[in-house]
């Protein structure tokens, strides 16, 4: 893990400096700055940069493990990360991506426990990595940051409630149906046809919606049945109706 601060000691807030790479510093800056909602120069994105480390990940490699006690907080910078946890059989259940300018590791951090998840590396991707007390102290001493978690964590809970209600509310078949639709590109011949031309695997498609392989095969036999979707070697072609049809 490589330091972005090589100064020091503690800065006006009291909050300990890990130490700078003046190569990493406007980049650290620019990700806190959007991820926060405040402009550079803001107390709290400078606090935050002050005790950043960067760290880069290799495909696959592991960022944390599942009951870990760890509590360091990653904001994602480049590629991309994935959040799983394992059932007592040992399958691998995907819950979510974590992409850049999204931030990982906050829950164990905010309430002092174990890793809920692990979180893999989905493509070489590189983050910034600030340890739980240094993170709970900038939230601590500054409101707007304070804020900026408080509507992170609101987002998720929107979004997490969305996906809950599609799982009781909807089919599966229908729940597949909008999931194809929404990979796909429209036809600018035809506004109810959507087309994806590199077909994905059954298994990453079961993953996107929480089904079983077996269930998502299924449910694309029916809509095949249905005629809202054809399935080419090369491209997949996916019918949405529209309501006057």
């Amino acid at each position: 893990m490589k330091l972005l601060f090589c100064d020091g000691g503690h800065g006006s807030d009291n909050i300990p400096r890990v130490g700078v790479k003046d190569d990493k510093l406007k980049q650290a800056r620019r990700w806190w700055s959007e991820f926060a909602g405040l402009p550079f120069g803001h107390a709290a994105v400078e606090a935050l940069v002050a005790v950043s480390q960067s760290r880069s990940l290799a495909t696959a490699e592991v960022l944390v493990n599942e009951a870990d006690e760890d509590g360091t907080v990653f904001l994602v910078v480049s590629g991309a990360l994935r959040t799983v946890r394992h059932t007592r059989n040992g399958h691998e259940v995907w819950y979510a991506d974590v992409n850049p300018g999204e931030l990982t590791g906050d829950m164990a951090a905010l309430t002092g426990g174990r890793r809920t998840s692990s979180v893999v590396a989905k493509s070489a991707a590189s983050v910034l990595a600030v340890k739980r007390d240094a993170f709970l102290a900038v939230a601590n001493r500054h409101a707007d940051f304070a804020v900026a978690i408080a509507r992170m964590l609101a987002f998720r809970l929107q979004t997490t409630s969305k996906h809950l209600a599609e799982l009781v509310a909807l089919p599966l078949s229908t729940r597949l149906h909008g999931e194809l639709a929404a990979m796909g590109a429209p036809d600018p011949g035809d506004k109810e046809v959507f087309k994806i031309q590199s077909p994905p695997k059954v298994m990453a498609l079961s993953q996107r919606i929480r089904a079983t392989r077996e269930a998502t095969s299924r449910a694309l036999g029916d809509l095949e049945l249905r005629g809202l979707l054809r399935r080419g070697k090369a491209t997949w072609t996916i019918v949405v109706p529209t309501e006057s049809s």
